[in-house]
């Protein structure tokens, strides 16, 4: 992983500097013929070229299909006044803007739990953590880390840096998981910014390991600086999503390891 001096300065400058959040407001689950459709609601202006109007806000959809959930692409809503809301949406595969009209009575306020939040009684997050060691094969990893207790299971995350590797990684665990071994799954992995990118990701049991590709290093670390949850959508699962306040000090000393290796 290549990080120049002018990155890792913009990195520290983005964990000091506090920034806007993107945040969920409102969703709909909507059914169709195999499955649903997913939309998601932003309570800040829309950043999709084909979305002109002044009061267009942000919008992701997801397709939700033979128990996964998968995302079809990002784009704006407007409400009328005939209570409906009209959503533009680009298509991640073809890029092509469909709209939809769907009334107001369809969406829901967002929960804790879909904005990365603690729900009561449901989910405690433990601190994130910096650590340093060896892999299986001997090649020296960087770790940034965090457990989370969620009813009776417990999930971790961790995002990871290998020495003569260019690109991260992310590894997910939760011990309610039971991926066939060698198994191949869609993810995405956003931070409420109404950008999500799609990932192949690899099952193991209870776990599931993505790479990012190499070229959205620096943006991926600059964003854990400067967003406050991150989110990760699991095949076949809820969001995956953990709050990154307090990343800051560990999130420094995994860039310092990280440059290290080259």
């Amino acid at each position: 992983m290549h990080l120049s001096p002018s990155t890792f300065l913009a990195l520290c400058l983005a964990t000091a500097a506090p920034v806007a959040q993107a945040a969920l407001s409102s969703t709909a689950t909507i059914p169709r013929r195999e499955g649903a459709i997913i939309f998601e609601l932003y309570d800040d202006p829309a950043m999709l070229a084909e979305c002109t109007g002044r009061n267009d806000m942000g919008a992701i959809a997801r397709i939700q299909s033979g128990g996964k959930v998968i995302p079809y692409g990002t784009g704006c809503w407007s409400a009328g006044g005939d209570g409906f809301i009209t959503l533009k949406i680009k298509s991640l595969d073809d890029g092509s803007v469909r709209t939809n009209r769907i009334h107001s009575s369809e969406f829901k306020p967002a929960s804790a739990r879909d904005k990365g939040g603690k729900a009561q009684g449901v989910a405690e997050q433990m601190p994130w953590e910096f650590s340093k060691a060896v892999g299986d094969r001997g090649t020296p990893v960087c770790a940034l880390s965090t457990d989370v207790k969620v009813g009776e299971g417990n999930r971790s995350i961790s995002i990871k840096a290998f020495a003569k590797r260019d690109h991260l990684n992310i590894t997910l665990h939760d011990t309610r998981w039971k991926f066939k071994a060698g198994s191949w799954h869609k993810a995405t992995i956003d931070f409420d910014d109404k950008k999500p990118l799609q990932v192949e990701a690899y099952g193991d049991g209870s776990l599931l390991f993505a790479d990012l590709p190499t070229q959205a290093t620096a943006i991926f670390l600059g964003l854990v600086a400067e967003r406050q949850t991150l989110r990760v959508a699991a095949p076949g699962d809820d969001l995956v999503a953990v709050n990154l306040r307090g990343i800051a000090g560990p999130l420094r000393q995994f860039v310092d390891c990280a440059r290290a290796f080259k």
